[in-house]
């Protein structure tokens, strides 16, 4: 019996903690069992990764694959297994009881070529399911502040009250819905129905409020509290500040909303009529500012095929979740090699999900024991964006058509076996159901509680300036 699978020769291995640097790393049934300078012992196959960057596989923590036009697992995971991609959350929908849970595992297992994890739907109607939703193995609860499926107050509160005596983590879509609602009646009442219309009736300050009561919500519950997306820099020093004075909070963006603005929405309509919006190229700096000084947690495409039957002032979708990776690689600089930035994308596409979402360090890390979930790089080359090169269902409606990248995704392994190589995905499924590992015997869950018995915390989140 060989000592190894696997063994991947001379790649320059991509942590986001101890540095870049040629390594050697050793397989076996699915896992890293040896990484060095140089691997000895017998092995199955070997693979010349000289001059090739590898990183962890990606994680992609909030994916739409079966919401809008419905993309699904089959070409879902093909285009996030050709985007280096192993392990997707998928928010759509959010299962609602043991029934559901058991039909959504089923067919991600029979049709997904990466790993997966689902979302625990908190809804009026699922607060007394959430106990049996934990008990499946949700990675999480999830839910909306506005539009279709916005929930209540009511249901906010005793939904965090639940989730933290249930040791799960809650995630937002958060904006006002009295506030956009009523902006997007008064539109179409008077006729105003352009992309500048849509965007005016989702104001930054509806997006600040709902995060800014979430934020009250969670100190007064202790409910680990995840927002995403954020689209704003306003609402981002609302959770950093939040963060500083204690509270369990963590967020993410999209890379449309660092990439793109108000004026890019103008122009694509339809292919970029997300929520929260796109907003001014002032905000667009901000996002980025925030982002390289650790504001932002992680980075997740938020993929969803535009919808082509979405009323014209709701939203349609951004399709793009092929194309983090290279994204980030050619706006950060690191395709040019930066040490910073590479680590710095390890953390935003991989780690920090992990560790948010208690699966690492079997998920988001390239160590002994860790799943064998590799995606190699070669920094060196690139393409434009042409629907092509895309694994998306409607590959036309990418809003990055057109658009130079750097950084040629050449190999995808997930557990050790490949998922993807260039120019092919093989059309088997190969995912499994991922389920977060128990809280920390240093985080004590308190004595269940209801919302009628919550009092007052101590702790007062910063207010809106």
């Amino acid at each position: 019996m060989s000592d190894f699978d696997l063994v991947i020769r001379g790649g320059i291995v991509v942590t986001g903690e101890s540095g870049v640097g040629p390594q050697d790393i050793g397989i076996k049934q699915g896992q890293i069992v040896r990484l060095g300078a140089t691997v000895f012992g017998s092995c199955d196959a070997e693979l010349d990764a000289t001059g090739l960057h590898i990183f962890p596989g990606l994680i992609d923590a909030q994916i739409c694959l079966h919401c809008g036009s419905g993309e699904g697992w089959t070409s879902g995971g093909r285009l996030l297994a050709a985007g280096g991609v192993c392990t997707a959350l998928d928010t759509s929908p959010a299962v609602r009881d043991r029934v559901s849970f058991d039909a959504a595992c089923a067919a991600a297992a029979e049709e997904s070529l990466v790993d997966f994890a689902l979302w625990g739907a908190l809804t009026p109607d699922t607060l007394d399911a959430m106990s049996e939703l934990h008990e499946c193995g949700v990675i999480g609860f999830h839910a909306t502040l506005s539009g279709p499926g916005a929930i209540d107050d009511y249901t906010l509160l005793e939904g965090m009250l639940r989730a933290r005596e249930l040791g799960r983590v809650l995630a937002l879509r958060a904006e006002n819905d009295a506030i956009t609602s009523r902006l997007a009646r008064d539109a179409v009442a008077a006729g105003k129905m352009s992309v500048r219309d849509f965007l005016a009736t989702r104001p930054v300050i509806a997006e600040m409020e709902a995060i800014q009561r979430a934020i009250l919500f969670a100190w007064e519950t202790g409910c680990a509290l995840h927002l995403a997306p954020v689209s704003t820099g306003r609402g981002l020093e609302l959770i950093a500040g939040a963060r500083a004075q204690g509270l369990d909070i963590s967020c993410a963006t999209s890379p449309h909303y660092l990439l793109f603005t108000e004026d890019d929405a103008a122009r694509l309509d339809a292919l970029a009529r997300c929520v929260p919006p796109l907003r001014s190229e002032e905000n667009r700096a901000e996002l980025w500012t925030h982002l390289r000084a650790g504001d932002i947690d992680f980075l997740t495409s938020d993929h969803r095929l535009p919808d082509a039957d979405a009323a014209e002032m709701t939203a349609s979708g951004v399709a793009g979740g092929q194309l983090t990776l290279p994204l980030l690689l050619t706006e950060t600089g690191a395709a040019d090699g930066s040490m910073l930035a590479l680590d710095q994308i390890v953390g935003w596409l991989s780690t920090h999900a992990a560790r948010r979402f208690r699966i690492f360090p079997k998920k988001g890390s390239l160590a002994p024991d860790a799943d064998a979930d590799l995606v190699i790089v070669d920094l060196n080359q690139g393409e434009t964006v042409v629907p092509e090169s895309l694994y998306q269902q409607q590959p036309e409606s990418s809003p990055y058509l057109g658009r130079a990248l750097r950084g040629q995704i050449r190999r995808t392994i997930l557990r050790g076996q490949t998922i993807y190589r260039l120019g092919t995905a093989p059309p088997r499924a190969a995912g499994q159901l991922l389920r977060p590992a128990p809280p920390a015997a240093a985080e004590p869950l308190p004595e269940a509680r209801t919302a009628a018995e919550s009092t007052t915390s101590s702790a007062l989140p910063p207010v809106i300036s």
